[in-house]
């Protein structure tokens, strides 16, 4: 009996409404609550949007930053910790040059440049350091040699995997194009070896190149000048390891 007396409370009201002010501004006024109605829900509902995707982002942030490997250093000791490295690299380089007469030694290191949206990884190389000989006519490579991607240089990387080295001596124009466009224009001969880890993983090589063609006989003493230099730089290269070892 309540609610029919309320209804027709609200009739007679709205009757009266509809009396005054015409039944024209009545539906105007009517259709403008309900306009801002809609405007305040919908305001709402985009904010539980908006808080929804803050935190699946909070959540993926989260996720991502937890799960990536902790550095093995302070930033603060970034510049002496890259001295002390290049130091070795370019001593190593240098050692190589000086003992085989090549034009150029060069360590590259492989690594993942970035990855794709469903985690496929972009395979890399980078030259970290470089020697060259005074006088050879060589250009530097290491600013060009930065996130090449193995995916042009088949051939070279299917050689260091399989056989642990690779070596180009004389028609090096019968290379890949990628391949011959990564050597030096005035080499003839070049020399690939493998850096391996302590569990026999690729991590790197060690590339020299010659302005001359070599004869076997020469190839078979300067690879094992290259692969000594191999094993001095793997520690280094495995930066944990170099770290035990209370070097930096």
């Amino acid at each position: 009996m309540e609610k029919l007396d309320t209804t027709v409370d609200n009739i007679s009201s709205l009757s009266k409404i509809i009396s005054e002010y015409g039944p024209a501004i009545v539906i105007l006024a009517v259709f403008l609550l309900m306009f801002l109605l809609l405007i305040i829900l919908l305001i709402r509902n985009n904010q539980k949007y908006i808080n929804s995707i803050v935190a699946q982002n909070n959540e993926l942030f989260q996720k991502l930053f937890t799960s990536l490997p902790k550095k093995d250093y302070d930033e603060e000791d970034i510049v002496e910790i890259f001295t002390k490295l290049n130091e070795v690299f370019k001593e190593e380089c240098k050692k190589i040059n000086d003992k085989t007469h090549a034009a150029r030694a060069s360590i590259y290191v492989f690594h993942n440049g970035s990855v794709a949206s469903h985690g496929l990884p972009f395979f890399k190389m980078t030259c970290v350091s470089e020697w060259i000989s005074r006088g050879s006519g060589f250009q530097e490579q290491i600013s060009k040699h930065t996130n090449l991607n193995l995916a042009l240089f088949g051939t070279l990387v299917e050689e260091l995997y399989n056989n642990g080295e690779f070596i180009v001596n004389r028609n090096c124009e019968e290379l890949e194009p990628y391949t011959y466009a990564f050597l030096s224009e005035k080499t003839k001969t070049s020399i690939f070896n493998c850096v391996y880890d302590d569990n026999n993983r690729i991590m790197a090589f060690i590339n020299v190149e010659f302005k001359e063609t070599l004869e076997p006989t020469q190839l078979d003493e300067i690879k094992t000048i290259i692969k000594n230099s191999c094993a001095k730089v793997q520690p280094v290269l495995e930066f944990s390891s170099y770290k035990s070892k209370k070097y930096i």
